[in-house]
Parts: structure tokens; sequence; C-alpha cells
């Protein structure tokens, strides 16, 4: 039984790999996952991308008898691909469940020059109020 209640996502009588998407940029944090009966995925390797590079990638044994969870820590990415034999460079069918998909959205990272401006205003707000205390 998956551990939300009684369904999961499933790659049931699909291809090879499954593709996650979004427009916004996020971390993925881990999922549960098991090997579906029939064509069971021995494994599964989740690689993680940002605008086409590879940001990271974890992978799991898979066992049919209970989900696990895998925690994943894949942050800052766009697109995440699901490889259901654990080896991204095979052609195998391989049948998989996930559960309790967990993510968050990425915090936007500033800019350099956003923190040099920044950091150029307190010192010039710190100096001024130093020098008007002289007074």
């Amino acid at each position: 039984t998956p551990p939300s209640g009684d369904t999961a996502a499933t790659n049931y009588c699909g291809g090879w790999d499954v593709s996650v998407s979004s427009s916004t940029v996020f971390d993925f944090n881990g999922a549960y996952f098991a090997a579906l009966e029939d064509y069971s995925a021995p494994a599964i390797t989740v690689i993680g991308f940002n605008s086409g590079t590879e940001v990271g990638r974890v992978s799991m044994i898979l066992t049919s008898s209970s989900f696990t969870w895998l925690n994943a820590d894949l942050n800052g990415v766009d697109t995440l691909v699901f490889y259901p034999t654990g080896d991204p460079s095979t052609v195998e069918i391989g049948w998989f469940a996930m559960d309790n998909f967990t993510y968050n959205e990425s915090a936007p990272v500033p800019e350099p020059a956003t923190l040099v401006l920044l950091g150029s205003g307190l010192i010039g707000l710190g100096a001024g109020l130093r020098k008007k205390s002289k007074k």
C-alpha cells in the first residue's frame, strides 16, 4: 500500500524513462518508490537538470514488498528524469510506483551586483550616521 493511501503514480505499461518539467525552478526533496510486479524496475535513478545542464543524480535499489523513501535533495532544478533501470545507459523497461513526490519552490538567488549595491548602500548609511553622531 502506498504511504499516502490507495493510489500512487506509476509508469505501468509505459516507456523507459519518465520526466517532469516546470517553468519555475524547484527543489526536489524526494519521494517514496517501489518496484511493480511483472516487469519490475530493479532500481531507480533520478537526474535533475536546470536549463538542460545536469545538477545532480541519486539512485536506489527498489523492492516490490514496500515503498522506500528516496532522499533526493536535488536543488535548483526545472526538470527531473526518472530512469527505472537505475542505469540511464540501458534501454530496458522497468515499472515502478512513486508516492509523496515532495518539493519546494527554490528561493531566488540574488545576483552579485545586487549584493554589492546593497553592501555599498549600507556602508554609506553607516558612515553618514557615524559622521552625524560625531557632530
